[in-house]
């Protein structure tokens, strides 16, 4: 109800379309003029009869009039749950993908950080299999694929749907400067790889701790929204 009480509200400035499929915002990302899906759009639309990662593309572009980039095929064929905990592009055609790998060096493996599942109870621990390397390795291929330059930053993921990511920032072009507010999780090795990683590509960072939050499953692109 909320979406369509706004544009009630300033009819001058709103409509409503609604789109045949569900979805949250999360699991789409925008690119210049290109929009970015994956696979855990298709598992979220499954009852409704969208059969394949390749008829829901097609749908998705005729909804949004843009081409659309899809990762995977199938379900677990990329990290589960919103985009941003996996992947950002920060412009000039650049994709930040993370790299469990890369994170698992630097806190060593099975690295517990002291919080609890709030769905188990039972303590978090780092899962840098190769089941779950090779979901952020497809997401990867799949966007050089589409012509994307991929820059790896490291990452640690607990389950299907925390993680340390470093790509669920909030990112600012503003007078030419580029800006990042970027999560930290008071690992310090790992914000400063992290942060590193983002310099490197020009932008001034400003950190954000979110060891507070990032247990209920998503950090700043997720609670923060820039509207001017």
């Amino acid at each position: 109800d909320v979406v369509p009480a706004v544009a009630r509200a300033a009819p001058d400035r709103y409509r409503v379309r609604a789109l045949p499929f569900a979805f949250d915002g999360g699991d789409f990302a925008v690119a210049g003029d290109r929009v970015i899906a994956d696979v855990n759009l298709l598992a979220r639309n499954g009852g409704r009869g969208v059969r394949s990662a390749g008829e829901l593309r097609a749908r998705v572009t005729a909804a949004l009039g843009r081409d659309v980039v899809m990762l995977g095929e199938a379900d677990g064929d990329v990290p589960r749950h919103h985009m941003g905990m996996y992947m950002a592009p920060v412009g000039g055609g650049i994709v930040l993908v993370g790299d469990p790998e890369a994170g698992a060096r630097i806190v060593g493996e099975g690295f517990a950080p002291g919080e609890r599942s709030p769905e188990t109870g039972e303590p978090l621990r780092a899962d840098a299999s190769a089941a779950v390397v090779a979901r952020y390795a497809r997401a990867a291929r799949d966007l050089e694929a589409a012509g994307f330059r991929v820059v790896r930053i490291p990452t640690v993921a607990f389950d299907d749907r925390t993680y340390f990511a470093y790509t669920n920032a909030v990112y600012e072009t503003r007078e030419g400067l580029r800006a990042a507010w970027m999560p930290t999780y008071g690992v310090p090795a790992l914000d400063v790889a992290a942060r590193r990683v983002h310099e490197s590509l020009g932008f001034r960072v400003h950190p954000v701790s979110v060891r507070a939050v990032y247990t209920q499953h998503g950090t700043l692109g997720c609670l923060v929204n820039v509207i001017a």
